[in-house]
């Protein structure tokens, strides 16, 4: 069996799919494509191929995860409801970890609009989201 065959059962089996669909797929038998899988080669590079799609699906949210964030800071920024004001914010302060207690602490305490929350400027969202309180406030 030929080296373009093999990568195509390693392929498919980091796809999840089973022994059988594979075989199916590449017309082999059964036996064939479990006897190449269990191979310590094969598994090494299907390990290999399964870590680099983890690492470029975790590239990929990092990525998105700055957009969100972009988007939640809009809808703190640009919503006169503060319904909507403190779903974003308590959806950032959870991303960030911060334990349920604190974060519904610090958002009740932040976010109504004495504190002129929809207000801030992007800074200082930025600085309340990551230490959980407004600059003049350090």
């Amino acid at each position: 069996m030929g080296p373009t065959k093999r990568e195509a059962m390693i392929a498919l089996a980091a796809d999840g799919l089973s022994n059988r669909q594979i075989g199916e797929r590449l017309q082999t038998a059964e036996r064939t494509v479990y006897d190449t899988l269990r191979t310590e080669e094969a598994q090494a590079q299907l390990r290999e191929v399964r870590e680099a799609r983890v690492a470029r699906a975790r590239a990929r949210l990092e990525f998105l995860a700055d957009a969100a964030i972009g988007s939640l800071g809009q809808a703190i920024v640009g919503s006169h409801e503060s319904k909507v004001r403190l779903a974003a914010a308590d959806s950032i302060l959870d991303r960030i970890g911060l334990v349920r207690t604190q974060k519904t602490e610090t958002v009740t305490r932040h976010a109504g609009p004495q504190d002129g929350f929809a207000t801030r400027s992007e800074d200082d969202l930025r600085h309340f989201v990551e230490h959980g309180r407004w600059p003049e406030e350090s």
